[in-house]
């Protein structure tokens, strides 16, 4: 402010534009008009001195307050239309709120899942035009949630098991499409610190009578030294119900004493793009992989042995997540997020 009415003066002019005053705001403006009209009104010979600037003063308080009246019901007129607009869209996108986790899980809308494939000749953009046009055709008598479309399939989820059954017939019309649910995938178990003493046939033949299982139903995958505690460790595959009860237990019994298990899943993971979820050729070796070769090393786009940074880790870069570490590392981020994915269809 101001120490002084002359200064005040000096820098007043006479057209009454409210933006000429950069170093006050509006609302400081009229306060400070107000003041020199009310010092002006009260003094004559400061009235008499300074006469032909009296009017001039009062014309700019009354168009600056006429100005904020006119800011203030514009700003009344914006919130109003605000409020119009905003309080039907969090209506609309207003999320239910549980106590805790398990509520929530209880009241989760359940989803009901369809893979769709075509023939290995055809195109990802084939595959998508056939199914929107079969989607297209049942669009009546099915309610879609959502649809995802992938390499070599495209993923349905509906609201129902019956509309999934109608989406099935339409799409088996095409004999060189194919219409499945996702099967349950039964993990494998991991036997974790098993005396060095016991070989493997004899904790086979002590599962197959503890769980009632044939011999023939206890295929073992791995029997492995584990050095971190001078013990041995096996991966082996039981039937369903086998399994459920081991991993829900937390133990096997293997003659009078109990090891303690660990679920794992398979996750396949392609050796040209080291993407997950395929692999690089079929069991007859013809290569299935369509995607451009991509490093497990540096994610350059070349294959892996052809790598010419192999020994060097600072050009360590995964391919999925972008990450300082190889494709193939048990910590990546997109691996984490993948074996996920798989444990959401798993049995137990």
């Amino acid at each position: 402010m101001p120490n002084n009415m002359n200064e005040v003066f000096k820098n007043l002019k006479t057209d009454a534009n409210p933006n000429e005053f950069d170093k006050f705001k509006l609302d400081n403006k009229i306060e400070l008009y107000e003041l020199m009209f009310a010092d002006l009104k009260s003094n004559n010979k400061v009235k008499a001195a300074y006469n032909p600037m009296y009017d001039n003063i009062l014309n700019t308080i009354k168009k600056l307050q006429k100005n904020l009246k006119e800011k203030d019901l514009k700003i009344t007129e914006l919130e109003q239309m605000n409020r119009s607009t905003l309080q039907p869209m969090q209506q609309s996108t207003s999320r239910r709120t549980y106590n805790n986790y398990s509520d929530a899980v209880k009241n989760k809308e359940s989803k009901f899942t369809m893979i769709i494939r075509k023939s290995e000749n055809s195109t990802i953009n084939d595959l998508k035009e056939e199914t929107i046009k079969k989607l297209n055709s049942v669009k009546n008598q099915i309610e879609v949630l959502n649809v995802k479309h992938r390499e070599h399939a495209t993923i349905v989820e509906m609201k129902s098991d019956e509309q999934l059954q109608i989406l099935k017939n339409e799409v088996e019309k095409d004999q060189q499409m194919t219409a499945n649910q996702p099967t349950e995938r039964i993990p494998t178990i991991l036997i974790k610190r098993i005396d060095n003493d016991l070989k493997e046939e004899q904790i086979v033949n002590e599962i197959s009578e503890n769980y009632k299982l044939r011999k023939e139903e206890c295929v073992v995958k791995k029997y492995l030294n584990d050095p971190n505690y001078n013990t041995n460790r096996m991966f082996i595959n039981l039937k369903k119900e086998q399994t459920i009860q081991i991993i829900q237990a937390g133990f096997v019994k293997i003659g009078y004493q109990c090891y303690p298990v660990e679920a794992r899943f398979n996750l396949v993971q392609c050796f040209c793009c080291h993407r997950f979820g395929h692999r690089h050729k079929d069991k007859d070796g013809n290569i299935v992989c369509r995607n451009k070769a991509s490093c497990g090393h540096c994610a350059g786009e070349h294959m892996t042995h052809q790598c010419k940074s192999l020994n060097d880790k600072s050009k360590l870069k995964c391919s999925n997540c972008k990450d300082r570490h190889g494709a193939k590392d048990g910590k990546c981020k997109s691996r984490q997020l993948a074996l996920n994915k798989i444990k959401q269809t798993s049995c137990c």
